[in-house]
């Protein structure tokens, strides 16, 4: 277990193989408690080649971006939340971006979040969020501006849209999911 305030938490580029990261709280620990320190980095952050990375059990509170995957390969985050103050504009809880492929949000919550779940990636790159939860979302509770994205299960809410996809040439599935 690891609790950690600084303006990135953790950030890893390039790890080619089997990378394991499990109950890590990022939080502004020095900044006055609850509802008075963000901080304007990502708590973590995996890009470049990262393959078969796994997030168990994470948390972040008050960051920019909760969980940022860009360029990288079956990443999974399983039972991990991103919350912060409402509205901390701007701040997304979930991004998959670039040529990232097979990630899988799994049983993850995002809540206080200007979106909870952001996918911008190639539209041959496949994204899962099965059984996950956005809750009070400033704007989208999911919003998909790239990519083929399978939702299963869980809800999404968002003052804008539950699941919103910009992006004409995106495939997006949505199964038994609640707004």
């Amino acid at each position: 277990d690891c609790n950690m305030d600084n303006k990135n938490g953790i950030y890893i580029d390039t790890c080619p193989d089997t990378l394991r990261v499990e109950n890590v709280h990022c939080w502004p620990f020095t900044g006055g408690g609850v509802g008075t320190g963000t901080r304007s980095g990502a708590a973590f952050q995996v890009k470049n080649n990262a393959d078969w990375a796994k997030f168990t059990n994470c948390f972040s509170w008050g960051y920019a971006i909760g969980f940022s995957i860009l360029d990288c390969s079956n990443v999974t985050l399983l039972g991990c939340g991103a919350d912060g103050p409402f509205p901390q504009v701007g701040s997304l809880g979930f991004v998959v971006s670039g040529e990232s492929y097979l990630t899988n949000i799994v049983a993850c919550q995002t809540g206080g979040r200007g979106v909870g779940y952001y996918i911008s990636t190639n539209v041959k790159a496949i994204s899962f969020i099965c059984n996950s939860q956005s809750f009070s979302c400033e704007n989208h509770g999911v919003l998909i501006d790239g990519g083929a994205v399978n939702v299963v299960g869980g809800s999404h809410q968002g003052n804008l849209g539950c699941i919103t996809v910009n992006d004409l040439d995106s495939i997006v599935s949505v199964d038994n999911v609640t707004k």
